[in-house]
């Protein structure tokens, strides 16, 4: 299968080695971070991992050690849970040594943390009334930062 990415087309299995975008979240969180995923995927233009479909059995760790530093960036979903998760917490330590973090979240990061996630400029997505979040500037300014971050590829 090849998939477009970054304006390159690419095997998919490629892809899934050296993702675009390691997408962190807490478990509590799934719902959401699977609504941000699939519209990413819909955007075509990044290739995306998270842990969908660990074998059972698998060293987290290094899984995660692995996918953090083949990605060329981490978008982290935050929210209260994701504060309280240890692995997001230590995924975001990670991507924030190698400058690779973008947080991202429904809530209002600086208002509601009192963690490391306090510091780190974010974006507030939005879910208006009548639109959905990905049809928000929010949404656009996403897209903005994340192409800021992964610069296209020359064809």
């Amino acid at each position: 299968m090849t998939i477009e990415t970054t304006g390159v087309a690419i095997d998919a299995s490629l892809a899934a080695e050296r993702p675009d975008i390691f997408l962190s979240y807490s478990r509590a969180d799934r719902e959401a971070a699977s609504a941000i995923a699939e519209r990413l995927d819909k955007e075509k233009k990044y290739g995306l991992w998270w842990d969908k479909g660990i074998v059972s059995g698998t060293d987290w760790r290094e899984v995660l050690d692995t996918k953090i530093q083949r990605a060329r960036c981490v978008l982290l979903y935050w929210s209260p849970e994701a504060e309280k998760s240890w692995w997001v917490a230590y995924e975001a330590m990670r991507a924030n040594q190698l400058d690779k973090l973008i947080i991202v979240s429904f809530h209002d990061v600086a208002a509601k943390s009192q963690s490391w996630a306090k510091d780190i400029q974010s974006i507030r997505l939005r879910k208006p009334l009548f639109k959905k979040f990905w049809q928000t500037n929010d949404w656009a300014q996403l897209l903005r930062d994340l192409d800021h971050r992964l610069p296209r590829l020359p064809k």
